[in-house]
């Protein structure tokens, strides 16, 4: 969810602020106006709902009276922006033919099952819905969403032979999506370029690639991934991007893509050079190389911003404070932990605690990490921010011990809701930390 929010924050700031909004107190006021434009939001919820997956599908199908059990576990509900996003987009489909139409003929299999859904009651519109549902490519979450309705439509008598055709002609015309799992899977595609379209996880902790094979949609795992980038390198001198998904998704072989990249650093083309070297810098490797890019590139980039920082710029200490005066998000608040003055680190981070919940949680894990014991005051701004708590719970995990939970216990406050959110967080870190 958060590469979702992060790329989509440059090109569409205020909408995506609509979106976040959709989990805070201002809900009513955000849905309002993301109702004005149905055809343009729903392009962007399905976005959210894309970056959660076809887990976002499951309270909405249990509330249909849809009680399917997933591969033995029951239906799980997810807490980020995008749960909240997925509900919207659900309604906005059930009013709005148009929307319907929009996300049935959809690439995305998950638009689709959503439309579907959105009509699920209504028999009529299930049926004319039918024609409109083109080939899709499911992935094996969809595929169960697809497996789950189909059981529903044979449990329920009211209108189940109308639900029954349109799941079949889905179901008849949907192709699996092809995979990827090592070297020899990869060859299977000759000479076809290959390009990497994005990565995720879903929700089971691995992490899952999509290739694109001049025009076929290939779900790969990290060590296709790994062979895909062998294999650009030999083809055309730049493997550089699919090692760099590795990094950025946090991948179990993280460590042996970064060693890659700076392997080849020499070998790639100059722009496939300079982004490995970004990457690089962000992680405090190939520091030395910043003379290589202009003044204006080091302080106007976040990744040559960090190397900065790490490099010990002068100059770039206040570049990072200009940026924090209340961020959008909190990416650049850890960024506090790099300064020199530890004093002004937590200084700023005590504000940004105070003053900013969208960067609450990043500065209350900042002064937590000073051993600023004053960090878990920002536990109630923490909670009743999604997007800050999503962050927060994350980053609190590497973190726990019982000192720190004392710390949290501490926190005096009779809202119920941060009550009921402290003891499952609290439960939740003791199990992981066992």
């Amino acid at each position: 969810m958060l590469l979702f929010l992060t790329l989509l924050s440059l090109a569409q700031a205020p909408k995506l602020e609509l979106v976040l909004a959709l989990n805070t107190s201002d809900r009513d006021a955000a849905e309002q106006k993301l109702r004005a434009d149905p055809l343009e939001s729903a392009t962007l919820l399905s976005f959210a709902m894309r970056a959660v997956g076809p887990v976002s599908l499951h309270p909405l199908m249990r509330e249909r009276g849809c009680h399917v059990v997933f591969g033995g576990s029951p239906y799980t509900t997810d807490p980020s922006p995008g749960n909240q996003a997925t509900k919207l987009l659900l309604a906005l489909a059930h009013e709005n033919a148009a929307v319907r139409t929009q996300l049935a003929r959809s690439p995305s299999g998950l638009d689709k099952l959503l439309a579907v859904l959105s009509v699920w009651d209504d028999a009529e519109g299930i049926a004319a819905l039918g024609p409109q549902l083109e080939v899709v490519a499911l992935n094996e979450g969809e595929r169960r969403i697809l497996s789950g309705l189909h059981q529903c439509a044979m449990m329920r008598m009211r209108d189940a032979p109308k639900r029954m055709a349109v799941l079949a002609s889905l179901s008849g015309r949907a192709k699996k999506r092809e995979s990827c799992v090592d070297a020899k899977d990869l060859a299977a595609y000759g000479n076809r370029p290959l390009t990497l379209r994005g990565w995720g996880s879903s929700g089971d902790e691995q992490v899952h690639f999509t290739l694109d094979a001049d025009g076929t949609t290939v779900d790969a795992n990290e060590a296709c991934v790994f062979a895909a980038a062998e294999l650009a390198q030999t083809r055309d001198g730049n493997g550089a991007p699919f090692l760099m998904a590795v990094v950025k998704a946090k991948a179990p072989r993280e460590r042996e893509a970064l060693a890659l990249l700076k392997q080849n650093l020499d070998r790639y083309p100059k722009d496939g050079r300079r982004d490995a070297l970004r990457l690089l810098m962000s992680r405090g490797l190939e520091l030395q190389a910043l003379s290589e890019f202009s003044v204006e590139e080091r302080y106007g980039n976040d990744d040559l911003l960090e190397a900065s920082l790490l490099a010990k710029d002068p100059a770039a200490v206040p570049q990072l404070m200009s940026k924090l005066s209340c961020p959008f998000s909190g990416e650049l608040v850890s960024l506090l932990t790099l300064l020199s003055d530890k004093g002004k680190a937590k200084a700023e981070a005590k504000r940004l605690s105070e003053q900013c919940p969208r960067a609450s949680g990043k500065a209350a894990l900042v002064l937590l990490e000073l051993k600023d014991p004053k960090w878990a005051a920002a536990l109630p701004m923490i909670q009743a921010d999604p997007f800050s708590k999503h962050e927060f719970e994350r980053g609190l995990s590497p973190k726990w011990s019982p000192a720190v939970k004392q710390q949290v216990m501490a926190v005096a406050s009779k809202d119920e809701a941060f009550i009921k959110w402290r003891e499952q967080l609290v439960r939740t870190l003791d199990t992981t930390a066992r």
